[in-house]
């Protein structure tokens, strides 16, 4: 009997003589316990396998000589014989899903104005990483050996029990297929055979420098969370505070005149000359005049522009949220939480951009501003 199964045993040795009486050995693997799911599990009935002058082929004989073996192996538990003469699949439960682990460390030096160097170390590994899939229904490379006498087609043991649609269903068949470890089958893949690991580690040189002219030179935001001491253990306990501050350097504007002379020319727009410092002082900022309109000046046709958009910018923004929390517990799972929150809590106007375009009505002007302060409250149920 040729069997599938999956207990770890040595390879058993099927002697083989021609009529000369040289002999050699044909070895049918097993794999280790556990590794095939049980589509793989089949119980073959005990076969007379002829193996039909697999020992050499010589032109000379008479009569190719017949040696009858009898494969004895141990019984599984019968499954249904769903996928026999096809390729199956099966995975190794015992590998598990892989998973990635990364690290890094950096160092950053700024040398100028708009020049960064970076040294940094960085490091990976991936354990169980899936390799492609793997068939280890195969001869061995002793069976090889055998040759041309591996394509001699002898009765086939299974003929009635696999369907005639498989190329393992007819009458006859390889003496090869008969020497895989799972002869009912074409192919027995593992499945994302995650076998494989891998390890990175890399040093990591970089030099950045700023080209753009449209920065945010400064930006700052800060949150915080605090659980004040207050009645702890008690319902008068479970009070908290949160916040959020932002504070950020006014975004660059990119200046225009209202006419563009270089329209001809391709230019979607033109750019007004600059005769003079465009900023105003904190102190002589308005709505009205946020910053010194009469630093520009328009140019004519021909002319290419001068201002660059860093040179003028908008309003700072400022913002600080705050909320107060009052968690009373009811049990281990069940809570009230009360919320009163505060959006914009100074009620710092956030004024939106001045108009930027030379010869228009309010060029340098604020006309819009974000939201005042917002006061909200809440309470939630938690389960």
């Amino acid at each position: 009997m040729v069997q599938l199964f999956t207990q770890s045993v040595d390879a058993v040795d099927l002697p083989f003589r021609s009529p000369r009486r040289r002999s050699f050995r044909v070895s049918v693997a097993r794999t280790r316990p556990g590794k095939l799911c049980h589509l793989l599990s089949r119980n073959i009935q005990s076969t007379k396998v002829h193996l039909i002058n697999i020992a050499e082929t010589v032109a000379s004989s008479a009569q190719p000589a017949e040696e009858l073996f009898v494969v004895h192996l141990a019984a599984l538990p019968a499954t249904p014989n769903a996928g026999l003469g096809q390729g199956v699949f099966t995975v190794d439960r015992d590998l598990g899903s892989g998973y990635a682990q990364q690290w890094n460390f950096a160092v950053q030096r700024e040398l100028t104005k708009n020049l960064v160097v970076e040294v940094a170390y960085a490091g990976s590994k991936i354990t169980h990483v899936g390799i492609p899939d793997t068939n280890i229904n195969q001869l061995t490379a002793s069976q090889l050996a055998l040759g041309p006498a591996l394509l001699t087609r002898v009765a086939n043991p299974f003929f009635g029990q696999i369907p005639r649609s498989s190329s393992l269903g007819d009458p006859t068949i390889p003496v090869a297929q008969l020497l895989k470890p799972f002869p009912r089958f074409t192919n027995v893949t593992f499945y994302r055979n995650n076998v494989g690991n891998t390890n990175y580690n890399a040093l990591q040189v970089k030099l950045e420098r700023d080209l753009s002219t449209g920065d945010i030179p400064n930006v700052f935001v800060a949150s915080f969370t605090y659980d004040l001491p207050i009645g702890k253990g008690t319902l008068l306990g479970g009070w908290g505070v949160a916040g959020v501050i932002q504070l950020q350097s006014g975004i660059p504007l990119a200046v225009t005149q209202v006419t563009n002379f270089n329209a001809f020319a391709g230019f979607g727009t033109q750019r007004p000359n600059l005769a003079a410092d465009p900023n105003l002082p904190s102190s002589k900022r308005t709505t009205a005049r946020f910053f010194n309109t009469s630093a520009f000046t328009i140019a004519p046709q021909l002319r290419s522009e001068t201002v660059r958009a860093i040179r003028v910018r908008g309003p700072q923004y400022r913002n600080a949220d705050i909320a107060i929390i009052k968690r009373t517990y009811f049990g281990e799972n069940r809570s009230v939480e009360f919320r009163a929150e505060a959006f914009n809590v100074t009620n710092t106007p956030p004024l939106g951009a001045p108009a930027t375009v030379a010869g228009a009505a309010g060029f340098g002007s604020i006309t819009s501003a974000g939201d005042p302060r917002v006061l909200q409250f809440g309470l939630k149920l938690n389960f």
